[in-house]
């Protein structure tokens, strides 16, 4: 072999594994990130942030920045690392971005998908590479989580001499085939079957004239709890609760019906300290519809009772009384760092149950936390919502959760959390006393992880 072919295929190797695209800048532009070729001379698009919103959008591609030519959308950057086009939540916008499972969440889930028009430049003959857009989520003052993701339709000029654009999808000029990197791009919002359990985190109103009724329905542990508000004009609130214990095991997390029979167990903090007290029936069938949701009181043999039900209209206008709002966390918040949700950290620890002395504790991704509490002839539960320190070696933890049917008054708790393979320990801070969390007289709770 030739010295001089030996040289030449040494640099061809060196620079094949050395990875260098010719794209060392980065520059942005109203919310579109650029990478600008060594020479100056070219550029492509990277991601372009979007608001989150629920109102339509339109990102326009300039043809030219900083004088480079924007020649494609997607490619590689430095020695080699991808950077697709694609569409992404503005941070700051929306509180989580996951595309989640119901259950993770603990709230009514909303789906939208939003139109995204991005205008492409005729300069722009080339798709490197694109990227899918993902959800974006925020919590609604009435409780739901409205998840979004970006719809994205193209639109070109007739002068683009590689693309054209045909009802929002960007097509080779020359095949009029859809151009094959922007395929996932064009979609739709995914479906998300929802479960018995999702169709029960709601709140309905039964209106009686001047005496009204507001039940607030959830689902844990297996089991289905209704906290019911009852009040009149210028009179003190009532408070009462059903505990719900379905027949079927595993009946909740079907997506197939909308029904289910169950036992009936019913209290009041309010007035009997917590005490369960005599149904008026043994049996209930619950018939949980898009807007309305049912109540059929069943006699021992499980036949309804005539006349017995009730339909009741939901009405997510309103927050429900036992939900905990931040204003609450803030009370917690000594202000000295910054508070995220602590379900981010501690993934091995959400979605599980974690099973302590009289105590399940469960965790969503979102920071919720339900404590259930169990004592003689009483089943006591506790719902809000938690928050952390930032940072992952900090495992201080605060959390606000209001008891059903008990006072609105949340009980507000610090303590530090220890995650192990299968364990989870509670660990309460100076200052704390007796709560939901740590039972009485003691120091920590040990759980384990279901």
């Amino acid at each position: 072999m030739r010295i001089e072919n030996r040289i030449f295929g040494a640099v061809l190797c060196a620079a094949l594994f050395a990875g260098c695209t010719g794209y060392e800048g980065s520059t942005e532009q109203d919310g579109v990130s650029f990478h600008i070729s060594g020479s100056g001379k070219k550029a492509f698009v990277s991601e372009c942030a979007w608001d989150a919103s629920g109102d339509e959008t339109r990102i326009v591609i300039p043809e030219q920045i900083d004088r480079a030519a924007v020649t494609s959308l997607g490619g590689f950057f430095g020695t080699g690392v991808p950077a697709p086009f694609c569409v992404r939540g503005k941070e700051g916008t929306y509180e989580f971005a996951d595309n989640p499972y119901r259950s993770e969440y603990g709230a009514p889930l909303v789906f939208e998908e939003v139109p995204v028009t991005v205008v492409i430049p005729d300069t722009v003959t080339e798709i490197t590479s694109t990227a899918g857009s993902g959800y974006y989520g925020s919590r609604n003052e009435n409780g739901e989580i409205v998840f979004r993701t970006p719809a994205v339709r193209f639109e070109c000029g007739e002068g683009n001499p590689a693309f054209t654009a045909v009802n929002g999808r960007l097509m080779e000029k020359d095949s009029l085939q859809e151009a094959e990197a922007a395929e996932n791009l064009f979609r739709d919002a995914e479906e998300h079957p929802m479960t018995l359990r999702d169709r029960l985190l709601t709140r309905c109103l039964n209106d009686r004239g001047e005496e009204k009724e507001v039940y607030d329905f959830f689902a844990e542990f297996g089991h289905v709890y209704v906290h019911i508000n009852s009040y009149m004009e210028g009179s003190e609130y009532m408070f009462t609760a059903l505990d719900l214990i379905p027949l079927e095991e595993g009946i909740l997390a079907r997506t197939d019906i909308d029904t289910f029979d169950a036992e009936v167990r019913q209290f009041s903090d309010f007035a009997m300290a917590g005490q369960y007290t005599q149904p008026e029936s043994p049996y209930c069938r619950i018939i949980a519809g898009e807007r309305t949701i049912q109540i059929i009181l069943l006699d021992e043999n499980r036949n309804p009772i005539t006349d017995s039900g009730i339909e009741l209209e939901r009405d997510m206008r309103q927050p429900s009384q036992f939900a905990v709002s931040m204003e609450d966390l803030e009370r917690v918040n000594d202000g000295s760092r910054l508070a995220y949700p602590f379900g981010y950290y501690w993934e091995n620890a959400i979605t599980h149950v974690l099973e302590g002395d009289g105590v399940r504790v469960r965790i969503y991704r979102d920071g919720t936390v339900t404590i259930e509490q169990d004592a003689e002839n009483t089943t006591v539960v506790y719902r809000g919502l938690t928050m952390t320190g930032f940072g992952m070696d900090d495992n201080d933890l605060r959390y606000a959760v209001k008891k059903l049917g008990g006072t609105a008054e949340p009980h507000i708790g610090r303590v530090t959390m220890e995650v192990k393979e299968d364990t989870v320990t509670f660990t309460a801070c100076d200052g704390y006393e007796s709560g939901p969390l740590i039972p009485e007289g003691k120091k920590e709770l040990v759980c384990r992880i279901s």
